[in-house]
């Protein structure tokens, strides 16, 4: 039998939802794996390994508080780095995802079959990342997951990656959405800010369909945690005069996230710690730690902002919080005050820490609901611009959010170049993120929208592909050259230039394991 699985790997901490049973409708039951031989709640993301001893969850997190140079806490952000020191050794962060993900998916299925009498000769499973996540982390993602060989021989399926938000909105909307209802998703994770616009409509080619994203890689629960340490620190020093040492110091970080977690519910937290054979009692206020982060609240509303002020003519009919910092009562306090949303919408803390995994299992058990997605980021091509004295310029062909499939066009002639250069033509074919307009469509680090709509931006781009025109021999300056760009419904990129000259061709494509 086949089991569909949803795999929320975050920063902190890791969540699986199955599906298993039916509802009244036929429809498939989902739940969450909540038990398993590292946790009661989730697994948390940490691998520590010292050359002899391999340990995973909340095995790794007891030794990596003693030892923290043979572990690594949030691998997923540092997907893109080339090697990681674990002790004395070296790892990819691929090769630490793929030992991860095979001890967790192994322990679920055996879970699987020991609690619930299942016995799968395949799991369909369906990961999620967060909004902002790259080509090249997503890339990462989905090798280290394809690697997965379970101990017990049954078949891994990778069926699909989507946006973390976007698995929460179909958990919500499947547990109580009406057709037409537009749904924001604001997902506060661990190390990252995520926040999605998805409409539902039951009846339609596409029962969820994403209408807007936006997110902040920089801001996560993880900030909260930064600033409790701070606070802890500093009750540290009025009760001793002394600044805590390295020791000290690395506990109050360690307790930081219980503190805050704690003080979700209640008013004020003690903590007891030892320092020079005395116990010292720290307490901070709900008050206190509020008010030293609501800076950090107030640039969470400002992404949402981002969204409702581009959507204004949009009637958004519910928000939902999840992730486990939406647990701190000022996010839902900071977002009523900012009266971004009618009056009428409802505002929900939907099972924060598991309706990611849960809608993602879903997305595995419903391949027939198709997902319509919009592009995750500006693509164009890079060229040098004579005018710029052959400054870098991306000549962008969509912007972000453009409803998939998406297709442009645009001509370019051949410059005054080398000989070699007008032989050969390399393209350069990047994607960005925030764009902002400018009246100077020759401005430096100017954007050049397909149409004439200038934009300028500090430079964030990321190459995804190279494609090379070949001609039999070089073209006369003044050459048209014609280039298309397409983004398909299932996220297969393709790029074609071709010249009026002998009618020479390239044609590339790169498939975006994007979040769906």
């Amino acid at each position: 039998m086949t089991v569909s699985i949803g795999l929320d790997f975050g920063n902190n901490y890791t969540y699986i939802g199955f599906v298993h049973g039916t509802d009244a409708e036929g429809r498939g039951q989902v739940q969450s794996l909540v038990s398993t031989r590292y946790a009661t709640r989730g697994i948390p993301s940490l691998y520590w390994n010292n050359g002899k001893t391999e340990l995973f969850g909340a095995d790794a997190q007891r030794r990596f508080r003693n030892h923290p140079q043979c572990g690594v806490s949030d691998v997923k952000t540092k997907l893109t780095e080339p090697r990681l020191m674990l002790g004395d050794k070296e790892y990819t962060p691929e090769e630490i995802v793929t030992r991860m993900l095979s001890r967790f998916l192994d322990d679920a299925e055996r879970m699987l079959r020991e609690s619930y009498a299942l016995e799968p000769d395949t799991l369909e499973l369906v990961l999620t990342v967060p909004v902002d996540f790259d080509q090249t982390q997503l890339r990462i993602l989905r090798r280290a997951a394809e690697a997965v060989k379970l101990q017990s021989g049954t078949a891994l399926h990778i069926r699909s990656i989507v946006q973390e938000p976007v698995a929460s909105a179909v958990r919500f909307l499947g547990y109580r959405g009406k057709p037409e209802d537009d749904v924001l998703v604001f997902d506060l994770g661990g190390g990252t800010l995520d926040v999605a616009l998805v409409q539902f409509d039951p009846q339609g080619d596409a029962p969820y369909r994403v209408i807007d994203q936006d997110g902040d890689r920089t801001l996560g629960g993880g900030s909260w945690d930064t600033v409790m340490a701070g606070l802890l620190q500093e009750a540290f020093r009025e009760q001793t005069g002394k600044k805590p040492t390295k020791s000290p110091r690395t506990r109050l970080a360690q307790y930081a996230v219980d503190a805050k977690e704690e003080l979700s519910s209640a008013e004020k937290t003690r903590l007891e710690i030892e320092f020079e054979g005395n116990y010292l009692e720290l307490q901070i206020t709900r008050a206190a730690f509020e008010k030293a982060t609501q800076a950090l609240a107030d640039q969470a509303v400002s992404v949402l902002q981002r969204i409702t002020d581009r959507q204004k003519k949009r009637h958004i009919r519910y928000l939902i919080l999840t992730g486990g910092g939406s647990y701190m009562p000022m996010i839902e306090q900071s977002i009523r005050q900012a009266k971004l949303l009618p009056e009428e919408a409802e505002i929900f803390c939907f099972h924060p820490e598991r309706a990611i995994a849960e809608g993602a299992a879903l997305l595995a058990d419903r391949p027939q609901e198709v997902l319509a997605n919009i592009s995750p980021h500006v693509y164009g091509i890079v060229e040098a611009v004579p005018e710029l004295d052959n400054e870098p310029l991306l000549r962008l062909f969509w912007r972000k959010n453009e409803p998939l499939a998406v297709s442009a066009s645009a001509g370019s002639t051949m410059a005054e170049l080398p000989e070699e250069q007008r032989r050969s033509s390399v393209y350069g074919i990047y994607e960005t993120d925030v764009l902002q307009e400018s009246s100077d469509p020759y401005e430096k680090g100017c954007y050049a929208v397909i149409g004439g709509i200038p934009y300028t931006a500090i430079y964030q781009g990321r190459e995804v592909l190279t494609a090379i025109l070949t001609r039999p021999k070089p073209v006369p300056a003044g050459t048209p050259v014609t280039e298309t760009m397409a983004l398909s419904e299932d996220l297969c990129l393709r790029f074609t230039a071709v010249d009026t000259v002998g009618r020479s061709t390239v044609e590339r494509e790169i498939r975006l394991e994007d979040h769906r």
